[in-house]
């Protein structure tokens, strides 16, 4: 969730909920706690569902700066990962025949983004067309530097029946979950998750410039896919504020059943933005809750993003 252009404060109460008298002290409190939601005017993210989509390794000489980007194969321009949610259809539920370590074993479920095109699936690829050959010693690296999601990722190739070159795999950390990207390079991956829900995969981009022998990296970069039965809208979570009978305060997150979100909290609805809580909406759930400590004494934002 983005930080809005304007702030929602305290909303009115549900219809049946008793209220509360709220002492001096509370009342101060509330008066000084907001939730920063989004604004009318933002757009929610490009929900990619079909067509091939490049994760784009780009390198600016001028700048000299790295970057990621999502692109397309079609005419239209390339997309900041931020503004993209790549979407997996059920056509990618696939039940393991048999034991294949390490991706699984016999009977278990991997959604399963191919390395060869399928028309009911987006076809995802990793590139260094924006990269002049030349411009780096060796390949650039794409590195797995966090994630979050219900399950585990993984990306391999498959080199032949049984043969898997497995580049990435959260089982086991994100330690050495690296790609190499050749300058001018294209390949095509497996892209598997272990259940379906929202999975929020970091990149980062490295190399050694040719020119100067100097390590580069790019900002690390979060990249979204909603696998399987993801509503469309439980990347954009709702927070309201409500005071109970022991003169404390409570944060009530609205969200997707089972899903799970991080509560940040700032000084002024600008951050800077720290962490307050992680919060999983339990199944057949629609809310959850977090305490706001006693010893809030300044105004205090909140907002709530999908992990």
């Amino acid at each position: 969730m983005t930080l809005g252009n304007r702030n929602q404060w305290l909303r009115p109460r549900a219809p049946g909920r008793r209220p509360v008298a709220a002492p001096a002290r509370l009342a101060g409190m509330l008066a000084l706690c907001g939730v920063v939601m989004p604004g009318p005017s933002e757009t929610a993210p490009i929900r990619v569902e079909e067509g091939e989509i490049d994760l784009e390794v780009v390198f600016d000489p001028g700048s000299r700066e790295l970057e990621l980007e999502v692109a397309s194969d079609g005419s239209g321009p390339s997309m900041k990962p931020d503004d993209v949610v790549l979407v997996v259809g059920e056509a990618a539920r696939t039940i393991l025949p048999q034991d294949f370590p390490p991706l699984g074993n016999a009977g278990d479920t991997l959604w399963i983004v191919p390395q060869s095109p399928n028309p009911d699936l987006i076809y995802v690829g990793i590139a260094g067309d924006e990269v002049d050959p030349g411009a780096f010693e060796g390949p650039v690296e794409l590195r797995l530097v966090a994630w979050s999601g219900p399950g585990d990722f993984l990306l391999w190739q498959s080199r032949g029946p049984g043969e898997f070159d497995v580049r990435m795999n959260t089982r086991d950390g994100v330690e050495d979950d690296v790609v190499d990207v050749p300058p001018g390079g294209h390949a095509h991956y497996n892209w598997g998750f272990t259940t379906n829900g929202l999975y929020r995969l970091t990149f980062v981009a490295g190399g050694i410039e040719s020119d100067t022998g100097e390590s580069i990296r790019s900002a690390d970069v979060v990249v979204t896919f909603a696998v399987g039965s993801v509503p469309a809208g439980v990347d954009r979570p709702r927070l309201r504020i409500e005071r109970r009978q022991n003169e404390t305060l409570a944060l009530v997150l609205e969200g997707m059943s089972g899903a799970r979100y991080a509560v940040l909290e700032a000084e002024t609805a600008n951050g800077p933005w720290r962490h307050l809580a992680d919060v999983r909406i339990e199944p057949g759930a629609a809310e959850a809750e977090v305490a706001i400590p006693r010893e809030t004494r300044t105004a205090r934002f909140f907002r709530a993003q999908a992990q």
